[in-house]
C-alpha cells in the first residue's frame, strides 16, 4: 500500500540580533512545557528506531610511491612519513660538527667490536677536510676545524662509504688490504652497527649539498606527485590514481593538500593491492562537554549557562557550534573504524536499528548534492569519485628545532625592487648565524675628515645580506608575463679594493642546486605586497610504528609587510662620522660547554 512519509523540524529563530534571551529560555508558566511537548511531537509515537550497530564494508589500497617533477618514481614504505621521504634535504657535508659527532660515534663502535687499534686507518682515509673556498668558516667553526683535523674521523664520509655496496673479497670501507683478512669480519660488523644507528633516525637519507628533489625554487615551495591505489566499486577491482600534493605553512602534508590529476602513473612502482576490511561496531552519539540535553525541557547541569554566550554573526565557528548543539545534537553518531595509514579507503555503511531493519547510508556528498563531487567532505580528495585518504604523515606533532636559515622576501616600492634578506644563514657547525654578521660582508665605506662638510654618493650602501631581485620579462615578449630575477649591486663607492659587485648569497635558499648556473627567477606573484618568509629548520617526528625520524625541512609563512633597503642614487648629504665596528667574536681560549651540532649545544 503506497504511503507518504513526511516530517517537520522546529528550529529556533531569534527576533532580534541579541541571542541572549533566546538562549536563556526563561519559563514562567509550567503549562508551557506541555505545549512545547505537543508542538515537538513528544506526545506522538515515532516510526523509527535507534541504531543498534553498524556494518562497515571497506576496501583499502596503499600509497605505493612518489615522484618529484619529471624525475624517477620512488617507492615508499608503509610506515615512512611522506614528509621525511619526499621533503627532506640530503645530509649536508658542510656541517663539520655532524662529521665530528659521527666520528665520535664510530670511535665508540670500534671499541665495542674490539677493532679500536685499527682506528688510524679510518683516520687516514676519512679525515676532517678544509672548508669550501666559496663558504669560509666563521671564527668559531675555524677554531674547531683546526682542533679536529688530524684527531677526529669524518663520520659522515664513513657513512657515505659504508652504504656503497662492496664485493665480498674486498675489505670494508676504510680498511686497507694490509689488515689481515681475519679481522675484516669484525670491521664489517662495526660498520654495520654504525650504519644501523644512523639509519634508525635518518632512514634512507641521501648525502650531498643539493636541495630536496621536490623543492620548486621558482615557486618558493615544495611539490610532488604520489601514486595511490584506488579501490573500485566492483568487487576486487583496484586502479592507480595520481595525486598532486603541496605542503601547508607548517611543512606538513595533510589530507586536504592532495588533489587528483589526470596524468598516468609513472613506471617503476609496484602495483597497488586491494585489501578488504569488514567490521561490525556499535555507534556512539557525538557529544562534547557542556552540550545541552536532547530534550529541550530536561534539567541540565547548573554549570552550563547558555545565556552567557556572546555570539556575533561574524563568528561562524561559534554559530555552527550553537546550531549543532541546539538543532542537530541528537542526529550525529560516531562509528569507530581504524583505517591503515597511507591508504585510500572506499567504504559502505549499513545501519541496523533496534528493530533489526537495515538502512544503507550513502556518502553525504553523493546523497545531498545536485552536482556530484562538488560538495565538501572530510578526507575526500577533490577529483575522486570515492575514497577517504589518510596519507603517510607523521604521527602526532612534528617538533621543530632552531631555525637554520631564513630568507625574507619583501617588496621595496621606493627602489622598485624586491629583496631576499638572508636574516639567518647556516654555519659549518649546523647552527644559524645572523646574516648581517656573516663572513665576507662588505662594511660601509669609511669617512675621512678634513674634507667638505657635504658628501656625494653615487649609490647608497645596502647591507650585504640584502640580495636584490629585479623585474624581467619572460619570453616570448608578447606574453606580458614577468618574473623576479636575482641581480647584483655595484660595490659601495669609495671602498678601496672592493669588488665590482656586491656579495653573493651565502645560504641554500637563494642558491638552488637545480639551476646549474642559470639565473634564479621567482614567479612575480609569489612575492606579494606583504612579503613571504622561507625557513629551513630541523624537524623530529615519530612514524605510525614508533620509529624516530630526523630531517631538515623547509616551510613558508606569510611576511610582515614591505621593506626599505635605503638604496638611492646621486645623494648628497652631511658628513657623518663612522665608528669602526668591533670584532663580532674576539679570539678567546676554547672552552667546552656541551656537544656541538646535532645536540643543539654550543662550542665557544
Amino acid at each position: 500500500m503506497p504511503s507518504i512519509t513526511y516530517w517537520n523540524r522546529l528550529e529556533p529563530r531569534a527576533r532580534s540580533s541579541d541571542l541572549a534571551g533566546a538562549l536563556a529560555a526563561r519559563v514562567r508558566d509550567p503549562a508551557w512545557f506541555l505545549a512545547r511537548q505537543w508542538q515537538l511531537g513528544e506526545l506522538t509515537g515515532e516510526d523509527a528506531g535507534s541504531p543498534a550497530y553498524v556494518r562497515v564494508a571497506a576496501a583499502v589500497a596503499p600509497m605505493v610511491g612518489w615522484q618529484a617533477g619529471t624525475g624517477s618514481a620512488v617507492p615508499i614504505a608503509a610506515n615512512t612519513p611522506l614528509e621525511r621521504a619526499a621533503l627532506a634535504e640530503p645530509m649536508s657535508t658542510d656541517d663539520v660538527s655532524r662529521s665530528a659527532e659521527l666520528g665520535t660515534l664510530l670511535d665508540t663502535t670500534l671499541l665495542t667490536y674490539d677493532v679500536a687499534d685499527l682506528r688510524s686507518h679510518w683516520l687516514d682515509a676519512f679525515p676532517i677536510g678544509e672548508a669550501p673556498a666559496d663558504a669560509p668558516d666563521d671564527p668559531r667553526a675555524a677554531r674547531l676545524r683546526r682542533l679536529w683535523q688530524g684527531r677526529m674521523i669524518d663520520g659522515l664520509a664513513v657513512y657515505a662509504a659504508a652504504i656503497e655496496p662492496t664485493s665480498p673479497p674486498a675489505p670494508p670501507a676504510g680498511v686497507p688490504p694490509t689488515v689481515p683478512p681475519t679481522r675484516w669480519a669484525q670491521c664489517g660488523l662495526a660498520l654495520e652497527a654504525f650504519r644501523a644507528y644512523i639509519d634508525s633516525s635518518h632512514p634512507g637519507a641521501p648525502i650531498g649539498a643539493s636541495d630536496a628533489a621536490t623543492w620548486l625554487p621558482e615557486r618558493l615551495q615544495q611539490g610532488l606527485r604520489t601514486v595511490i591505489g584506488e579501490p573500485g566499486a566492483a568487487a576486487g577491482s583496484v586502479g592507480a590514481a595520481v595525486l598532486e600534493a603541496f605542503p601547508d605553512g607548517r611543512g606538513d602534508l595533510p589530507w586536504y593538500g592532495f588533489d587528483r590529476v589526470t596524468d598516468a602513473p609513472p613506471p617503476g612502482l609496484p602495483a597497488p593491492v586491494r585489501t578488504e576490511i569488514t567490521r561490525s561496531v556499535i555507534p556512539g552519539p557525538v557529544k562534547f562537554r557542556g552540550q545541552p540535553n536532547e530534550r529541550f525541557w530536561d534539567f541540565e547541569d547548573r554549570r552550563v549557562d547558555f545565556g552567557a554566550l556572546r555570539l556575533d554573526r561574524r563568528d561562524l565557528t561559534s554559530m555552527l557550534l550553537v546550531d549543532f548543539m541546539l538543532v542537530h545534537g541528537n542526529d550525529w553518531y560516531l562509528v569507530p573504524f581504524e583505517q591503515p595509514v597511507g591508504t585510500l579507503c572506499r567504504s559502505e555503511l549499513t545501519v541496523v536499528d533496534v528493530f533489526g531493519m537495515p538502512t544503507t547510508v550513502p556518502p553525504a556528498d553523493e546523497a545531498d548534492s545536485t552536482i556530484p563531487g562538488k560538495r565538501f567532505s572530510l578526507f575526500r580528495v577533490s577529483g575522486m569519485s570515492a575514497g577517504h585518504l589518510v596519507p603517510n604523515s607523521v604521527a602526532g606533532v612534528a617538533h621543530d628545532g632552531r631555525v637554520l636559515e631564513e630568507v625574507r622576501f619583501v617588496r621595496d616600492e621606493t627602489a622598485n625592487l624586491a629583496w631576499g634578506i638572508e636574516r639567518t644563514t647556516e654555519g659549518h657547525l649546523g647552527r644559524g648565524l645572523p646574516g648581517r654578521d656573516r663572513v665576507g660582508a662588505t662594511p660601509p665605506p669609511p669617512i675621512t675628515t678634513g674634507v667638505a662638510p657635504l658628501r656625494y654618493q653615487l649609490q647608497g650602501h645596502v647591507p650585504a645580506h640584502w640580495i636584490p631581485f629585479q623585474v624581467v620579462a619572460l619570453p616570448p615578449a608578447t606574453s606580458g608575463q614577468v618574473a623576479l630575477e636575482m641581480a647584483s649591486l655595484l660595490a659601495p663607492d669609495g671602498a678601496p679594493g672592493a669588488p665590482l659587485v656586491s656579495a653573493l648569497p651565502a645560504g641554500k635558499i637563494l642558491r638552488p642546486s637545480s639551476l646549474a648556473g642559470a639565473p634564479y627567477r621567482i614567479r612575480e606573484e609569489e612575492v606579494p605586497r606583504e612579503g613571504t618568509h622561507v625557513i629551513r629548520l630541523a624537524r623530529f617526528a615519530r612514524s605510525s610504528d614508533g620509529g624516530s625520524h630526523l630531517w631538515v625541512a623547509r616551510k613558508r609563512v606569510t611576511g610582515s609587510g614591505e621593506g626599505h633597503s635605503g638604496l638611492r642614487f646621486d645623494h648628497t648629504g652631511p658628513l657623518e662620522t663612522v665608528v669602526p665596528g668591533t670584532d663580532p667574536e674576539p679570539a678567546t681560549p676554547l672552552r667546552w660547554s656541551g656537544s656541538p651540532g646535532w645536540n643543539d649545544a654550543d662550542w665557544s
